[in-house]
């Protein structure tokens, strides 16, 4: 679900990947992006990023797991 929004919010949707790794019962999703398409994917004071993050962390309650997004740099 956290690519899918990515891709629907980038220009170039082939350059997103989204990798997960679990550590300590929580999960972290690292999206990587085209530098040109970090703006669109942070937003305004992160805006945009952080209502990914709330969607995904949502998602991972209602499934009983703790949910990290980042953006890779």
């Amino acid at each position: 679900m956290t690519e899918f929004l990515a891709r629907e919010l980038v220009e170039d949707v082939d350059a997103i990947d989204v990798t997960a790794s679990e550590s300590r019962g929580e999960v972290t999703l690292l999206i990587h992006a085209s530098p040109a398409d970090l703006g669109r994917l942070i937003g305004r004071r992160g805006r945009v990023i952080q209502a990914v993050r709330q969607v995904a962390r949502a998602a991972g309650a209602a499934d009983g797991a703790r949910i990290n997004v980042e953006v890779a740099e």
